[in-house]
């Protein structure tokens, strides 16, 4: 399989080469490697890996296969964690030392309760594709309905397509409440640690099903960003407005706090938001390769990675970007593990660099 950095390019070109391996219907059976354990691997340090996050003081990384990899000495050493599925998981986020998610691709959710050594699943493609279906046949008949918006037909269309379709970025409240969403607009909350999950396909505006990328908490709610340059901001609990600032799919957003958020993506695009992403201002990056990856540092830098190993950093919370005269790895998720160090992750594997 070849793999692109750039998140949109390897995201979409990975996702249609899941639907040729496993099938686009649902009528030529489940595929296998949903519930395909992960194959364990001598060197899972080499592994492709999209997405860490921390657990406590654990390192926890997912990538390729299925393959969760995890870290006790900040890097120094990896091993792998047992899953029970073998698909390409893109994001990882816990809500204590102890419960995590990760998600993935075929609408996979998996959940942790020891610290990521273990993961068991939640929900997969066939599951989502049939809960939409449910949702939106209660709808019709006038029951009250969780998939307002989606017809039958539509939800019906799902279900043929098989479970192709991938989760691509989540947040994590806490141990109960999360959401997740991915490509066609797919987007979904649990208020009890993933026993039960609803659609929030009623609450927003993407009637094209435009992929969503990235995900932040702001103090009214949740803001969403995607494909397009699309952006949905909550503004009460079963409400979001949408909003299109500028054109130009955005891959990812992340906050220094104090209501500011700066969204980043294609073509070195940088967008920033001072009132708790009411409004958007374009902020010139210095660079036209795509972003990323990004992160808030410990001093409250703010560092954002190209796909062709640029980085630029800001330290008045994304007003001016500098470009770093260093030039970091091909990078799908950087962390910082200490004021003097990060977390790289990507097709090399887990990387340590310095903070700079």
């Amino acid at each position: 399989m070849v793999y692109t950095i750039a998140r949109a390019a390897h995201w979409l070109s990975a996702l249609y080469l899941v639907v040729a391996a496993y099938g686009a219907s649902a009528e030529e059976g489940r595929p296998a490697v949903l519930d395909r354990p992960a194959r364990e691997v001598l060197q899972p340090a080499s592994t492709f890996l999209l997405g860490v996050t921390k657990a406590g003081e654990r390192l926890v990384a997912v990538g390729e296969s299925g393959r969760i990899v995890l870290s006790d000495d900040q890097g120094q050493s990896w091993r792998q964690a047992k899953v029970p599925t073998s698909v390409l998981l893109t994001a990882v986020e816990f809500a204590d030392a102890k419960v995590g998610w990760a998600i993935g691709h075929s609408g996979v959710v998996l959940r942790t309760e020891d610290a990521g050594e273990t993961w068991s699943r939640q929900l997969d493609g066939v599951q989502v594709a049939q809960f939409i279906h449910d949702a939106a046949s209660r709808s019709a008949t006038g029951a009250p309905g969780i998939a307002k918006g989606i017809s039958v037909d539509q939800a019906e269309r799902l279900m043929s397509d098989g479970p192709d379709k991938p989760f691509l970025a989540l947040h994590v409240e806490d141990r109960q409440k999360v959401t997740i969403v991915g490509a066609f607009g797919y987007a979904l909350s649990t208020l009890d640690g993933g026993k039960h999950w609803v659609s929030l396909d009623r609450q927003l505006d993407n009637p094209m099903g435009l992929h969503y990328y990235g995900i932040a908490k702001t103090d009214e709610g949740l803001v969403l960003v995607g494909e397009q340059g699309i952006v949905q901001r909550q503004i009460r609990a079963e409400e979001f407005h949408r909003e299109t600032p500028f054109e130009g799919t955005l891959f990812g957003i992340l906050s220094p706090g104090n209501h500011v958020f700066v969204a980043y993506g294609l073509r070195g695009k940088v967008l920033r938001s001072l009132d708790d992403g009411k409004t958007w201002n374009k902020v010139s990056s210095g660079i036209e390769a795509s972003i990323q990856a990004g992160a808030v540092l410990q001093d409250g830098t703010l560092l954002l990675v190209a796909e062709n190993g640029q980085m630029i950093s800001s330290q008045d919370r994304g007003s001016t970007f500098n470009l770093l005269s260093v030039r970091g790895l091909p990078t799908a998720y950087v962390l910082p593990v200490s004021a003097k160090s990060l977390i790289a992750v990507g097709p090399l594997g887990p990387q340590t660099v310095p903070a700079p």
